[in-house]
């Protein structure tokens, strides 16, 4: 994967990088706190040179551990960016802390310790860039540390040592950059079955199971929201005389007016075969829903006609607006079916037209494009 492909995709993909580095370090810090608490008990009841370093840094690594475990499970996704720096920290330290461990207690133990804590590391951190990073630093530490505190020797022990630790390096970044770019991949494939399964494959806009899952993490009862219940007039006489190619022209063209007109959080969808609904939740200001609905109007209505010119067919919308109220409990259902209520009042009226309760809430107001 190309450096450029793939910050492409790690930004397209932010949220879901960003939530596998909480997951995976919040257990990754969970193993290490108890694992280096046990391993620097563990040295401080035997014998060896430079004891109490060697367990100082053991207990530092699980401290330091601990932390980020207890801050991984806080609530701390809506700060992306204090997430990838707290990561990258925790690696670069723990990977120092035990390049520190290893010098001040050489032992076949505690070189294995480092060697597969690396390579564990590989699969912690999904941005290879900043992984490279981490680990060339570390690289830079250990062969200064092991050139000053240990005896240089010929060439060949230098070049020896140098191209020992830039293999562990080189085989940890290539499982990193392969292991990111698995990851990568199950994301793209998350995305894809989630776009099949929550758009309307005609229009391309959201689906009726989409706004379920809307309302379920949305819809909460602390803003007060707008629905929006629109209907396309003479749909069916559309379909029927000018035939379906023109009846799904005409979905398109309308799922695109109503694409345009709203906010990207708010929710636009096609929940039957010519029904539509927005959702537009923390509306603070109904003036706002006025202009949303005249904006709407304003594209309409247009004729369609057969491509000999034979048939003309006026296409409007009818549409309908309910709202929810801080400190009542309105459902879903019931803010529906005062949407449709209203909506049917709308073609009652002679079609075109968005029908809503009015701002003082006594009587309807009738809204024209």
């Amino acid at each position: 994967m190309s450096k450029t492909t793939f910050v492409k995709d790690y930004k397209k993909y932010y949220d879901e990088v960003i939530e596998y580095s909480v997951a995976v370090h919040r257990k990754f810090a969970s193993h290490n706190m108890f694992l280096f608490f046990l391993y620097g008990l563990g040295l401080y009841v035997i014998d060896i040179e430079n004891k109490m370093l060697s367990c100082a840094m053991c207990f530092a690594i699980s401290a330091i551990s601990f932390i980020v475990f207890i801050i991984s499970t806080r609530n701390i996704l809506k700060r992306k960016r204090l997430c990838t720096v707290i990561y990258n920290t925790y690696l670069f330290l723990f990977l120092l802390l035990l390049t520190l461990l290893y010098y001040w207690h050489p032992s076949h133990v505690a070189y294995t310790v480092l060697i597969c804590s690396i390579i564990t590391t590989a699969m912690t951190n999904m941005v290879p860039l900043y992984y490279i990073s981490i680990l060339l630093a570390v690289f830079i530490l250990d062969n200064i540390l092991h050139f000053w505190m240990g005896e240089i020797g010929n060439i060949i022990d230098i070049v020896g040592y140098v191209l020992n630790d830039l293999l562990i390096v080189a085989f940890s970044i290539g499982i990193n950059v392969l292991f990111s770019d698995m990851k990568i991949r199950e994301f793209k494939q998350k995305h894809f079955l989630q776009n099949e399964s929550y758009h309307d494959p005609l229009t391309n806009i959201f689906n009726r199971r989409y706004v379920e899952r809307y309302v379920d993490l949305n819809f909460d009862g602390t803003d007060e929201w707008a629905m929006f219940l629109l209907d396309i007039d003479n749909f069916k006489l559309a379909n029927d005389s000018l035939g379906h190619e023109y009846g799904d022209a005409l979905l398109c063209r309308i799922s695109d007016i109503l694409r345009k007109s709203f906010r990207k959080t708010d929710c636009v969808a096609r929940i039957g075969g010519d029904e539509f609904i927005i959702l537009m939740p923390k509306v603070e200001d109904k003036s706002i829903v006025v202009e949303k609905a005249k904006e709407i109007l304003k594209n309409f209505p247009f004729e369609l006609e057969d491509s000999k010119g034979y048939q003309t067919i006026t296409i409007s919308v009818s549409i309908g607006i309910a709202f929810t109220k801080l400190g009542e409990n309105t459902t879903y259902e019931e803010m529906y079916h005062k949407a449709d209520r209203y909506m049917y009042k709308a073609k009652n009226k002679g079609k075109g037209l968005a029908v809503m309760e009015a701002v003082d809430g006594k009587r309807e107001q009738v809204i024209i494009g």
